[in-house]
């Protein structure tokens, strides 16, 4: 009979000794790794929330430094008032250590305080906080305003408007069309057309021109063909000056609307400087449909200034206007700086570029592939609405003192620039690409 043996032996204490320190071992490994992992997130947290109490801090700073001169100081529990308030009421961790130098002005201690001057000065800051666990975030920067972006223009003199010939004109079409060396004041004619069809060559007059509210504060300048030319100054009174109908019209000097300026199909304007006061509409220069508009030096509209499917504004110097509104793959080419007082507005591929700084003392709106690039500094005192893939290039500084948000569909566009400052924060969703030195 055959015996199989089998091996019945159990595991021995040492053995199983041995595997309960092994198991302690790892545990133990597991342990600490997991703390470790729990402390670093722990650290993480408190650091990211250390940041943002310091960036939240330094905005406040910014924003009232964007404002004007503020009073700024320490109370004796280590708390910043700004004009009185405290504004770190709500932060999780305080102050360790401040020191603010605005000029000759500066506060390190508590119950010290300051006027801080926002005139261009700047406003050193160099600021540690600590939370309850005793980390520390030390944050130095510096808040500046950018270059004054101050526009000086010619200012225009408007003379006392050229005397009527006696007796003034009649509706004859040879006094309309008869070349002048004089002065002319030009008589009212029943149609308000002040060029009748018939000039087939073109109508110059080398000195001063003058229309006046006898026209019933219309006038239209309708002629296919023939070529206005005033060699001197022009000055409108009526309500409406009309430039229509591939109309082309040149100013040697400057011209003077005291209402509204609009050019219609093809219509073209040129002159030195121009003056536009508005009509009961706020509208001041409409640059209509496919029609071009120049100014050899500068224009100035104390309403709005439109500018219309594929129309056309060369500017050799500056524009200052209430409001600029561009629309529809029409294009503002500006060689100086521009200066709007309420808003500017671009939509639908329009392309505005600046050659010295724009300043906005107000809202900045861009809507459906706009393009604007600004070669000098850019300033918003306002809004700024940044959409449909539209693209703002500063080549400087932008400083945008109100929010930055999309537009209406949630569609947004990209920011180039060569260094920012927003006064209300960064939007996580804003593309911002920082233009290196040697970028066009």
């Amino acid at each position: 009979m055959n015996k199989h043996f089998l091996n019945e032996k159990g595991i021995t204490l040492t053995e199983l000794l041995a595997a309960l320190v092994l198991f302690a071992v790892v545990s133990a490994l597991i342990m600490t790794v997991l703390f470790n992992v729990f402390r670093n997130s722990e650290n993480i947290s408190d650091n990211a929330q250390l940041r943002q109490d310091a960036n939240l801090l330094i905005s406040t700073l910014r924003s009232h430094y964007d404002q004007g001169d503020f009073e700024v100081g320490l109370n004796a529990s280590n708390s910043l008032l700004i004009d009185g308030l405290e504004v770190n009421s709500s932060m999780t961790s305080s102050i360790d250590e401040l020191e603010l130098i605005n000029g000759e002005n500066s506060i390190s201690a508590v119950n010290e305080s300051m006027i801080v001057k926002a005139d261009g000065t700047p406003l050193t800051i160099d600021l540690t906080l600590k939370n309850k666990d005793g980390q520390t975030y030390n944050l130095f920067t510096t808040i500046e305003k950018p270059d004054e972006l101050a526009i000086t223009l010619q200012v225009i003199e408007v003379p006392d408007p050229p005397e009527h010939p006696p007796g003034g004109f009649t509706a004859a079409l040879s006094d309309y069309c008869k070349y002048r060396t004089e002065d002319t004041g030009y008589a009212y004619h029943a149609s308000n057309q002040f060029i009748p069809d018939g000039c087939v060559n073109p109508v110059i007059n080398t000195a001063n021109v003058h229309f006046s509210n006898a026209h019933s504060n219309v006038i239209d300048l309708k002629h296919n063909t023939t070529k206005y030319n005033v060699g001197g100054n022009l000055f409108v009174d009526p309500t409406e000056f009309n430039v229509d109908n591939k109309h082309p019209m040149e100013v040697g000097g400057d011209a003077v609307f005291k209402g509204r300026l609009e050019l219609k199909n093809e219509a073209e304007f040129i002159a030195t400087n121009i003056h536009a006061g508005g009509d009961n509409n706020g509208r001041g220069i409409v640059v209509g449909n496919e029609t071009r508009l120049e100014a050899r030096e500068s224009i100035v509209v104390a309403k709005t200034f439109h500018i219309l499917s594929h129309g056309q504004a060369i500017i050799g110097k500056n524009l200052i206007a209430n409001t600029v509104e561009a629309v529809n793959h029409s294009t503002i080419d500006i060689n100086g700086s521009a200066s709007i007082s309420e808003k500017l507005k671009a939509a639908g591929n329009s392309q505005l570029d600046i050659g010295k700084n724009l300043i906005i003392n107000g809202n900045l709106e861009m809507y459906d592939n706009v393009k604007i690039i600004v070669d000098g500094d850019a300033r918003i005192n306002g809004k700024l609405t940044l959409g449909g893939d539209s693209i703002l290039k500063v080549k400087g500084n932008l400083t945008v003192t109100g929010d930055v948000i999309q537009d209406d569909n949630g569609y947004n566009g990209t920011i180039h620039v060569g260094t920012y400052n927003f006064s209300k924060g960064k939007p996580d969703w804003l593309n911002v690409v920082v233009i290196e030195n040697n970028d066009n």
